[in-house]
């Protein structure tokens, strides 16, 4: 888990939260963005994703030079 991944739960918490409220309010604009938060959440964790897989194969490569 790196950075990527906190910041991505959290905006998707945040999101979640909006377009809750937005639901419940009627309010179509915070609902949206709600949405927009939930999938910017999801993009910041693929980029933790790719950051993890992308340190895994470093150790993997540095440990067959060894």
């Amino acid at each position: 888990m790196n950075k990527e991944h906190i910041k991505g739960t959290a905006e998707e918490v945040k999101g979640k939260v909006k377009a809750g409220l937005g639901e419940l309010t009627g309010d179509k604009r915070l609902k949206r963005e709600g949405q927009v938060d939930q999938i910017k959440g999801q993009a910041h964790k693929i980029a933790g994703d790719i950051k993890d897989a992308r340190h895994d194969l470093i150790d993997s490569a540095a440990s067959r030079k060894k």
